[in-house]
């Protein structure tokens, strides 16, 4: 995040009788981004001296101004992933109603091959008409023979990439 503050004021133990205790910390790259893990670093300090509890703690001066940016930040950060949630749940959802699609077509391409197979098979099984009835329809009848081998070769694509479960899978449709 970019910010116009460079520096925070560092209360640290005295360590001389000539040591004021206050260090000024750069917190800023040059091209004016903050170094957020520097000032946590800084926020988070302990000093162990001689003179004072190895708990006492490094007081920071940080400038309402640099709050407010970091605040700012924050909930900017926190709309965006929010509106980035929203568009990933819509996909989700969406890819989940291309799979129940996806489903459902494959149960009507299997009842449609199935259906005509089982028609196929009536009509050539059937005595004395059968003949003269293939005669009649033979073009529809390899148009229909075609269609079911095009659904075969689906499900056998379908059920190798089954097989495969994520792994390099070469089963190729058509």
């Amino acid at each position: 995040m970019k910010t116009t503050i460079t520096s925070i004021t560092a209360h640290v133990p005295t360590v001389t009788p000539d040591d004021d205790g206050i260090r000024r910390v750069k917190i800023t790259t040059g091209r004016g981004d903050l170094m957020m893990n520097r000032l946590r670093r800084e926020l988070r300090v302990e000093h162990d001296t001689a003179n004072n509890p190895p708990d006492h703690r490094v007081t920071i001066e940080p400038s309402n101004e640099l709050l407010l940016q970091v605040v700012e930040a924050y909930i900017k950060k926190s709309k965006a992933m929010k509106r980035m949630d929203r568009k990933l749940d819509k996909m989700r959802q969406e890819n989940n109603d291309w799979q129940e699609f996806a489903g459902t077509m494959y149960g009507v391409l299997g009842n449609l091959s199935a259906a005509a197979e089982n028609f196929i098979h009536a009509v050539v099984e059937t005595p004395g008409g059968g003949d003269e009835l293939l005669a009649k329809i033979t073009e529809e009848l390899d148009d229909l023979q075609g269609a079911i081998s095009d659904a075969n070769e689906i499900f056998d694509a379908v059920e190798c990439e089954d097989e495969c479960e994520g792994e390099e899978c070469t089963c190729d449709i058509g």
